[in-house]
């Protein structure tokens, strides 16, 4: 057989899966927990883009300023209730 047809041990499709597998990792912080969102309620329900001004300017565009607000960064197990259940199901 010709060489030239021989695969080398790294292949595009291993190098592609290893940087998939690495941009994953890293997509999540030392916990395996999500940062908590920093756009206001309004925007992350309608799925749209925020600036995280107070008000920001979607909502001042769309005449609800006074609807724009933010959650409370609370990382207690007070605010995650499924995380209770589990803890104590233990």
């Amino acid at each position: 057989m010709d060489s030239s047809f021989r695969r080398s041990p790294n292949t595009p499709n291993d190098d592609r899966l290893a940087l998939r597998e690495l941009l994953k990792s890293r997509q999540r912080n030392r916990n395996g927990v999500r940062g908590s969102p920093k756009s206001c309620v309004p925007c992350r329900e309608r799925k749209v883009k925020c600036d995280k001004e107070l008000p920001c300017s979607t909502c001042d565009k769309r005449g609800h300023p006074d609807l724009c607000e933010y959650e409370s960064s609370t990382h207690s197990a007070a605010s995650h209730p499924s995380r209770i259940n589990q803890s104590t199901n233990q």
